[in-house]
């Protein structure tokens, strides 16, 4: 983790980056919850500036991973509309986007509604982040580290 925030404060230099890294920061906070692994979006915008910064940040597309909620009681978003808004962002390669299970929002976070789509960094042997937890942990130093 400290060689990928190490990395991370060359680039502070650089204000779009910085005002991209604070974005990011404000959708995790909205959107973490320490009950539950994936970082849970509630709109594609969200989903764009995670993607956009962890693309910017040095992360492999390979190692990230979109999962859409799969219910046919629920009218959620399918992979098709996801993969159509993303296919403008740059740099998505092998970006895995696959049906499975997002947990419920809670009561006072509802208004993720039914557009909400699960994050998750894939657990790995080759990035500078290699599993999830991680990702929240330098979401943790960032948060409190860069003002909003």
């Amino acid at each position: 983790m400290q060689p990928f925030l190490r990395g991370l404060a060359k680039r502070f230099d650089d204000a779009r980056f910085i005002q991209l890294t604070r974005s990011v920061c404000l959708v995790w906070q909205t959107r973490y919850r320490a009950d539950r692994t994936p970082l849970v979006l509630g709109s594609l915008e969200e989903v764009s500036v995670l993607l956009e910064w962890c693309l910017s940040a040095g992360m492999p597309a390979d190692c990230l991973e979109l999962r859409v909620q799969k219910d046919e009681f629920e009218a959620a978003l399918d992979m098709d509309v996801v993969s159509r808004h993303l296919r403008d962002l740059q740099g998505l390669g092998s970006l895995a986007i696959v049906t499975g299970t997002v947990p419920l929002a809670r009561a006072q976070y509802r208004g993720q509604g039914r557009q909400r789509i699960g994050f998750i960094l894939r657990e790995n042997t080759r990035a500078a982040l290699t599993q999830m937890n991680q990702f929240h942990r330098v979401m943790h130093v960032l948060s409190a580290w860069l003002p909003t």
